[in-house]
């Protein structure tokens, strides 16, 4: 993958500690690119096969409050319709202006299939089949911070575009890079020097392709240990001016891709093509992206009221006092909720591995 540019145009030699540095930098200043439409997949994955499955049911047998049960529901659904999924799509028209849809296939409880997000300034809404939230942006009730949602989208697009290349809050800097016989070897430390990344890729032409990261010192928290990014399925992305990688896979030490990211598509959008999409869906009405409206209710916690119909009656209730401090449901929090999710994404791992 041609990263930025940058190091070659300043006709420094490619693979050189010097490119490494530059296109380094160059790629720090990536973040959702303004005026883009972008659609990709998270997909999560725990460790376990059936045996491991059917040991926990064994042990939580009879005890349905047994700290194991999550791990067996998780386990069990991962076995029968495959990793934990959750395809986005994206119209990006700035920081104060998008329109996210969010699909959750089959691993969420019915009338949650999907989410529809639309942030217009303060004015925001969110849908799902069953239900219509009205919000301000600027006051969001616990857990549904719309911006949140994208949160974590700068990194997904720094690791598909420029290979991870980010200092991060570790302070990561590159310290090494060669490039023998087409094959380019790099290393990265952090500030505190106390872990060591090694890049592994290859050059072609005045490009270079990185297949893998991983960590191979790790003194203060040895259970990183061997982690791993791949990269793969590359794809010439002429719609933004560069190449990228459509898949990154996240690899414990054990060979499981805990964790992977999918770019299916990113390109300009269209003109006129946002306007439409922020418009808020009416009852029985029709909406861009989802087609035919479904939802009976609607959540307005700027007037404080619940409104529900059904067999053609309204009836409209107060919210609670404290109704926008409550949490949403953990299973409404999709992945990617903030950078913070990743971390914990790879915590929650650590958990399960540790239970089996």
């Amino acid at each position: 993958m041609p990263l930025l540019f940058a190091a070659v145009a300043l006709g420094q030699e490619i693979g050189s500690l010097e490119w490494f540095r530059a296109e380094w930098k160059a790629a720090e200043r990536l973040g959702v690119p303004e005026g883009h439409y972008i659609e990709y997949s998270i997909l999560t994955r725990v460790p376990g096969d059936e045996a491991e499955l059917e040991r926990l049911a064994g042990i939580i047998e009879g005890k349905p409050d047994h700290p194991l049960r999550r791990t067996h529901d998780e386990l069990k659904t991962q076995i029968e319709i495959g990793p934990k999924t959750t395809r986005y799509r994206l119209w990006y028209g700035g920081p104060s202006r998008w329109r996210l849809s969010m699909t959750h296939p089959l691993h969420l409880p019915a009338g949650y299939e999907y989410a529809e997000i639309a942030y217009n300034g303060p004015r925001t809404w969110w849908m799902t089949p069953k239900e219509l939230r009205l919000l301000d942006a600027r006051r969001p009730p616990e857990g549904r911070n719309p911006a949140g949602l994208i949160s974590a989208l700068p990194h997904y697009i720094n690791d598909w575009l420029a290979m991870g290349f980010s200092s991060g809050p570790l302070g990561i800097t590159p310290a090494s890079s060669v490039v023998r016989d087409g094959v380019w070897e790099a290393t990265t430390t952090s500030a505190t020097g106390q872990r060591v990344w090694r890049y592994s890729g290859r050059v072609d032409g005045d490009r270079i392709y990185t297949d893998v990261l991983e960590l191979i010192v790790c003194e203060d928290d040895p259970k990183w240990l061997g982690h791993r990014k791949a990269w793969s399925d590359w794809f010439d992305a002429n719609a933004i001016g560069r190449w990228a990688a459509a898949r990154v896979d996240s690899i414990d030490a054990d060979g499981l891709a805990y964790m992977t990211t999918v770019l299916h598509e990113i390109r300009p959008l269209k003109p006129g093509e946002l306007d439409p999409l922020l418009a808020r869906p009416t009852p029985n009405g029709s909406d861009p992206v989802r087609g035919p409206v479904t939802y009976t209710s609607i959540v307005d916690y700027g007037s404080g009221t619940a409104e529900t119909w059904q067999d053609g009656e309204r009836v409209t209730v107060s919210l609670p006092p404290d109704a926008s401090r409550q949490p949403a449901p953990a299973w409404l929090k999709p992945a990617g909720w903030s950078l913070v999710a990743i971390i914990v994404g790879a915590l929650v791992w650590f958990r399960l591995k540790k239970n089996h």
